[in-house]
């Protein structure tokens, strides 16, 4: 199949675009990957009926659906343990960008607390919120994108708004300050476990905090979150006693430092590669710990090698 140069001019300066919408719908880069792939074989196939018009906004409605869809399904098949976003690795020198009055910027939009807060909103409120206080669009183009009345679109904005409520209420926005308690807090966090440091991990942590292991089917890990400061002490202090890390590097992942390790385990059912990270309120105090383990969820990140 010939490819019009005019189509394909379109498509390689939209993928960007395309992608971070398909990343912010799904949470996941595989998926999103694939919806513009899509996006794009539909442009060839079944091209909208004036392709004098701008190609971004139906190219976008496009990735809208599939998006949608995909969020359906994964919500009929349900999810084996607690679910986290794939993990997406940045630059170190990125910025929290904003598109014109978006409400939340371009990392604040990927960080694990907001992509996870999201999935608290149907398909339909997810897209909107995105296309709205992510992407910035109007009323008119959220509408014009999705195929819907503007007074859906407000509708569907207010409900949404109303649902994130409780992530704006400690809203997760990496910048410079942030950035350096995190990355303190996670190194203090790491050596005190190592050294079995237990009144360093009591003053560290915060009395409500909570640790989520998303290990998929694929390995051992905690199929429910782990709630209060000592249960989570004693949960990461039996990690350690089962796994040493044989190597480790810092990267900034869905906006915050993070941890990457590569474990040796002599289990098969613990996992050799862990992308840990850790959320912390406006005194460094942690209360949130994330741990991703399911192999598709961290295919895209690198991890040393052993020695």
């Amino acid at each position: 199949m010939t490819v019009p140069s005019s189509l394909e001019q379109v498509f390689e300066s939209e993928r960007s675009k395309l992608r971070s919408l398909g990343y912010r719908l799904t949470g996941s880069i595989a998926e999103a990957e694939d919806l513009v792939q899509e996006a794009f074989v539909r442009a060839l196939e079944r091209p909208p009926s004036d392709t004098s018009l701008p190609w971004t906004p139906w190219l976008a409605r496009v990735v809208m659906n599939l998006g949608r869809d995909k969020l359906r399904q994964r919500k009929r098949r349900g999810y084996h343990g607690p679910w986290l976003p794939e993990a997406l690795e940045q630059p170190d020198d990125a910025h929290d960008l904003r598109h014109g009055e978006a409400r939340y910027g371009e990392l604040e939009s990927v960080t694990l607390a907001f992509l996870v807060a999201l999935e608290a909103l149907s398909p339909m409120q997810r897209g909107v919120l995105v296309l709205r206080d992510v992407l910035d669009h109007s009323v008119a183009e959220t509408a014009a994108i999705l195929g819907r009345t503007e007074t859906y679109v407000k509708v569907a904005h207010h409900r949404a708004r109303e649902r994130m409520h409780v992530y704006d209420e400690a809203r997760v926005i990496p910048d410079a300050a942030l950035s350096a308690r995190t990355l303190a807090a996670l190194q203090r966090f790491v050596s005190a476990l190592l050294a079995d440091d237990v009144e360093t991990l009591t003053s560290l942590l915060r009395d409500d905090c909570v640790a989520i292991n998303d290990g998929g089917r694929d390995f051992t890990s905690a199929k429910k979150p782990v709630v209060g400061r000592k249960a989570v002490i004693t949960f990461h202090r039996n990690i350690v006693r089962e796994n040493v890390a044989s190597a480790f590097r810092i990267a900034t992942i869905n906006g915050l430092p993070t941890l990457v390790l590569t474990y040796a385990p002599s289990d098969p059912k613990l996992a050799d590669h862990v992308v840990f990270q850790v959320e912390c309120d406006f005194e460094g105090r942690i209360r949130t710990l994330r741990s991703t383990l399911a192999t598709a969820k961290v295919s895209a990140v690198a991890f040393p090698q052993l020695a």
